[in-house]
């Protein structure tokens, strides 16, 4: 290899890794060489490179003299009437483009071009200069023109698969043209094209096919198809991140559309509650979980892997039983975002402003283990049976009820599925002695009696004794906690065991007169018995449940709470 290739190849070096303004100097010396060997071919081939890379680097006179040389040493020893001519010319013209002097660009360009034109030359470095031309006509505002030119040069690179690549970039650079000339319907199907075409040609984890999308996303925006640039924009703005990072202008820039789509979206939001019908609380936070989702993967999207948004707690949304009545009081939409202790302390400012700046809705921010400690009274919720003793069962509710849209972090759901196995089996056994045990007093026992005695007052209070502890049976029976005692006939229509049985019977109970329901309670025994037994919890035909409660006491293995008194929990 001689000396002057060895410039030549460190100065190509240099530009593969991004070091432009470092590559001149060896252009240079390299140019010296062949100009003082005469050697005519490659010195015009180093002269526009190097007037290439001057141009890059915004030394434009500089540039121009360079290629004029070449211009000059083509005139003098091979004529005007050849393709290297034609393309030095487009060179030069580039120079003055990027320079900003579009009407001297252009007169070179038309120039080179009936070079090519006389010549007959359909080849790719006639397309080059059809691109560079169009570009001239858009800088300048000639966009039909740009627009005959990209066409022409669409349909030469048509007439080749070796040139689909090129073909894809010609179709989204149409977009700019076409979106400037309202031909939007016709600008997507173009965009389409060079989206398939990249699919198959790059992938979808190029750069090229994320510009593709980009201006997928804008023809959407136009059409006020909002939802539709959302997606784009997202998928646009996650194959950025992994070409260039997310402190890359690139992504700072899609990111920013993205944003304002989404602000968009959020702003025209309508909820006309005269004009549809009542949309659940749970619907209506899943809605909003996705906008924080979005929100959060868009602006910061370090956070995207430690996040759990969901809704869960005190109301009758968490629940799934809102309607049309709840809207009276406190039926907001919201939900929950839960963190990490050790993210809440990093970022919970930074979230909180985020959050208030974008969304108008109820977004709480919580510590985890401040959600799990507040129903709990333990920052990793209950693990042993002298845990659970001590939580009101409807706390333990709040805790697992309502949904989870997201958790990428998993600790939340970690904890809420572990509760959701539901008590430790000795203190479930322990818990159906007790309810048995009071359905017996006040439902077998003493409201008979209370009828003998026609105390009306306290035959209704030990009905409702009877009612509230059957309902916690059949929970427990379906391991599920039983809810605020507003919501727990309710919940019933959840529960596959007894559930419709139990709301048919205590429907009848309080629709019967008073003998009727002697009879009514003492079928609910029967049936709870028949049911322990199908289960093997209970293997007694007694149907006094005190008798029901005995044997499953026996059941607990651990001796000391089998010896506990089974009618105190």
């Amino acid at each position: 290899m001689t000396e002057a290739e060895n410039l030549v190849a460190t100065a190509h070096s240099l530009w593969r890794a991004g070091k432009e303004n470092d590559m001149l100097k060896y252009l240079s010396d390299s140019i010296k060489i062949y100009r003082s060997e005469n050697n005519y071919p490659k010195l015009i081939e180093i002269l526009n490179e190097y007037a290439g890379a001057l141009r890059i680097n915004g030394k434009y006179e500089e540039a121009l003299k360079n290629i004029q040389e070449a211009l000059s040493i083509q005139k003098n020893n091979y004529g005007i009437d050849n393709i290297s001519y034609a393309t030095t010319l487009m060179n030069e013209a580039n120079i003055y483009r990027e320079k900003g002097d579009y009407y001297t660009a252009e007169d070179i360009m038309l120039e080179s071009k009936n070079i090519f034109d006389s010549l007959n030359d359909k080849s790719y470095s006639y397309v080059g200069l059809l691109n560079n031309l169009s570009l001239v006509y858009q800088a300048i505002k000639k966009y039909e023109k740009a627009e005959e030119l990209q066409l022409e040069a669409i349909d030469i690179l048509k007439q080749s698969s070796n040139y689909n690549v090129p073909l894809a970039i010609s179709y989204n650079n149409l977009y700019s043209i076409q979106k400037q000339l309202n031909k939007f319907e016709s600008a997507f199907k173009n965009l389409l094209l060079a989206k398939n075409l990249l699919e198959k040609e790059v992938g979808k984890n190029h750069p090229l096919y994320s510009a593709v999308l980009n201006n997928l996303a804008e023809v959407k925006l136009k059409e006020k198809d909002y939802l539709s640039a959302l997606e784009l924009y997202k998928e646009a703005l996650e194959v950025v991140e992994k070409c260039y990072g997310v402190q890359s202008s690139a992504y700072k820039s899609v990111q920013s559309n993205l944003s304002y789509v989404f602000d968009l979206i959020s702003t025209l939001e309508i909820d006309d509650n005269s004009n549809r019908k009542y949309e659940r609380g749970l619907d209506r936070a899943e809605k909003l979980a996705e906008k924080v989702k979005n929100l959060i993967y868009i602006q910061m999207p370090y956070m995207r892997d430690r996040i759990c948004i969901a809704l869960a707690g005190k109301g009758s949304e968490c629940l799934g039983f809102d309607d049309e009545i709840s809207s009276d009081h406190d039926n907001q939409t919201r939900c929950l975002l839960l963190l990490d202790d050790s993210d809440f302390e990093m970022y919970f400012s930074q979230v909180s402003d985020l959050i208030h700046k974008h969304i108008s809705e109820e977004v709480s921010i919580q510590k985890i283990t401040d959600f799990y400690s507040f129903y709990t009274s333990f920052p990793y919720g209950p693990i042993t049976i002298e845990d659970y003793k001590n939580i009101p069962e409807e706390y333990l509710c709040s805790a697992t009820n309502g949904k989870v849209f997201i958790d990428n972090l998993g600790k939340f759901t970690s904890i809420r599925n572990r509760m959701l196995r539901y008590y430790p089996q000795d203190f479930i056994y322990k818990k159906l002695a007790y309810h048995l045990n009071n359905i017996a007093q006040s439902g077998q026992y003493n409201y008979p009696r209370l009828l003998k005695r026609r105390d009306v007052v306290a035959m209704n209070f030990a009905l409702n004794e009877f009612v509230k502890h059957y309902i916690n049976v059949v929970h427990i029976l379906n391991k599920k906690y039983t809810p605020y005692y507003k919501w727990s006939f309710r919940n019933l229509e959840n529960l596959d065991i007894l559930g419709d049985y139990t709301i048919s019977s205590l429907n009848l109970l309080f629709d019967s007169n008073d003998k009727e329901k002697e009879k009514i309670i003492n079928d609910m025994c029967i049936r709870l018995v028949k049911e322990m037994n199908s289960r093997n919890i209970t293997k007694s035909k007694i149907d006094f449940l005190t008798y029901q409660a005995d044997e499953i006491t026996q059941k607990i293995s651990d001796i000391n709470l089998r010896n506990e008194d089974n009618w105190k929990i």
